[in-house]
Formats: structure tokens, sequence, C-alpha cells
């Protein structure tokens, strides 16, 4: 074991497995090192009796000491009760909204509207919201991007104010839906 930094880092050699370099300084704080030479920093901690890791960045992409810093940020937040690794999985598994026009389509749509509207529902989902912001999370759309939308579709008032309507039950309902917080339609 030896404090990480770039001179430590750089003569540290791949090997045919996995391993980790942990430094001595900063409990927690390592370097993994993969059979092609890739470096990338972690902080390793225990939570409710788990030990989890969390990657911080790669090597050349972030310097030993800024490596460092992060690591404290992180290990000040978990000594608090944070769960870096926990909030990671969560967010990655969070909806977007391609996922939540298919839901407003399954859970409301074809219970609470009639066929006419169910079809105008699924038309604007289909050819300009999820074209639009489908990849992206929910909890991430703005009110901008949704303004953004709707002057794409200027040219066509009424389909504009459709679609802005749909838009708005989505989110509405992806409130309902523990989505979003409360409040936060855009």
């Amino acid at each position: 074991m030896a404090r990480l930094n770039k001179r430590t880092i750089d003569a540290t050699k791949a090997k045919e497995k996995d391993f980790f370099l942990w430094d001595d300084e900063l409990k927690g704080f390592g370097l993994r090192v993969a059979p092609t030479g890739r470096k990338t920093f972690y902080v390793q901690y225990r939570q409710n009796g788990r030990q989890r890791k969390f990657k911080l960045g790669a090597f050349g992409v972030l310097t030993a000491e800024e490596a460092r810093q992060l690591a404290k940020q992180h290990l000040g937040r978990i000594a608090s009760g944070a769960d870096p690794s926990l909030e990671r999985q969560i967010d990655r598994r969070a909806p977007t909204v391609a996922d939540l026009c298919d839901r407003l389509m399954t859970d409301h749509a074809q219970i609470k509207l009639k066929p006419n509207t169910q079809r105008e529902y699924a038309r604007c989902c289909a050819l300009f919201i999820k074209p639009a912001l489908g990849t992206m999370k929910v909890k991430d759309v703005t009110r901008a991007e949704v303004s953004d939308l709707h002057v794409k579709l200027a040219n066509k008032p009424y389909q504009a104010n459709r679609v802005l309507g749909v838009i708005s039950k989505m989110f509405n309902l992806a409130e309902v839906w523990g989505f979003r917080p409360d409040n936060t339609n855009p």
C-alpha cells in the first residue's frame, strides 16, 4: 500500500486479473487496475452490512488529487447516511419519457378515455413526444424542453396545443406515480 499519486499509479503495472491498489492515507479510496491496463478510481464503503464500491472515474480523466477530493466528498456523504452506489442504481432505473408514454396509455388512457381520445394520445406520443423527449429521464425534463417542442410545432397550432395537453397530463400522472416530486410539472 502507498499513497495514490501520479508516480505510484504510473509505476503500477497490469496483471492477468483485476486488482485494487488502496490508498494508505484515505481509507476506502482505491485504484482498480484491469488486465488491459485501464486504471479507475473507486471508493469502497460498507452500508447496512453490505460492502459496496462506487466508481469515481478513470485515471487520465481524473488526476489522483481530483479523485482524492471526490473520494473525500463521497465518503463524507456516506458517513452522513447516503449511499451513492444505490443512488446511481436508482437513477439508472429511472423511467424515461417513452416509458411514461407507455404507462400513460396502459394505466390511464385505456381505462379512462374514449377510443378517439385514446388514439389521439397514442398519436401525440408516437409522432411528437417520443421522438423529441423519449430518451430523457422523466425527472430531468424541464419547462424549456417542453416549450421548445411546443415552438417546433408552431406551424400546426392545434396539434401543438394537443401535444402540450398530453404532456401536461403525462407529467401530472408522473407526480402521482412518484416519478417526479409534487408540483414540478414542466
